[in-house]
């Protein structure tokens, strides 16, 4: 091939990706990240300490978890020491939702 002499592509080839404006490697989903908690909850005489709890749990999956450890039914259980960052404490409210102490809530069951 000479200095003026154009280069053949090869007509098998796959097309070149379309451009784009943003690197798709870039772009993620708008997932929220949720942080992980840890409860310490005073039942009786024991402490039932509940590490690592993801802040996307709601209180009721919180209650679920008591009842697992305590026999006493989730609709019953109480949990004193909770504050929500706007409205009262229910029982849809996700952990994200509340005010906690950080590294462990501490609560009253």
């Amino acid at each position: 091939m000479g200095r003026g002499a154009a280069k053949l592509e090869n007509p098998w080839a796959a097309p070149a990706p379309a451009p784009t404006l943003v690197d798709d490697a870039v772009v993620k989903e708008a997932e929220p990240e949720f942080r992980r908690v840890n409860l310490s909850c005073k039942w009786r005489d024991r402490v039932i300490e509940l590490p690592g709890l993801d802040e996307s749990l709601t209180v009721e999956d919180v209650k679920i978890i008591i009842e697992e450890e305590t026999s006493v039914p989730a609709e019953r259980v109480k949990l004193v020491g909770l504050k929500a960052r706007v409205g009262r404490v229910n029982d849809d409210m996700r952990l994200a939702d509340l005010v906690l102490k950080l590294p462990t809530q501490k609560v009253i069951v």
